[in-house]
C-alpha cells in the first residue's frame, strides 16, 4: 500500500499561514485589480484598500436592491456601496 501523497518522504507538508480576510472555507477567492467608474461616485479620485472578490458584485446588487444572499460567502464579503454617493 502506498503512502498518501501528504506522507511521501516521512515529512508531513506545512500548513500555509492564512493572511489577509477569509470569506470561506475557500479563502478570499480570485482577486484582480479592477476599476470602477459611474457617475455616482465622487469626484474626488483616490485608491480604496478594502479586500474585495468577484463575489462583492453580487453582494452589491443584493444589497442594493435588498435582495437575501445566496450562500454565506455573498452574506460575509465586503460590497462596492460605500464607494457610491
Amino acid at each position: 500500500m502506498a503512502a498518501p501523497a501528504a506522507l511521501v518522504g516521512g515529512t508531513p507538508p506545512v500548513p500555509r499561514a492564512r493572511t489577509g480576510p477569509t470569506a470561506d472555507r475557500w479563502g478570499p477567492g480570485t482577486r484582480i485589480p479592477a476599476m470602477i467608474l459611474s457617475p455616482l461616485l465622487p469626484a474626488v479620485s483616490g485608491v480604496d484598500h478594502t479586500a474585495y472578490d468577484t463575489t462583492s458584485i453580487l453582494a452589491t446588487i443584493e444589497r442594493r436592491f435588498g435582495l437575501a444572499p445566496l450562500a454565506d460567502r455573498d452574506r460575509a464579503v465586503a460590497d462596492f456601496g460605500p464607494l457610491f454617493r
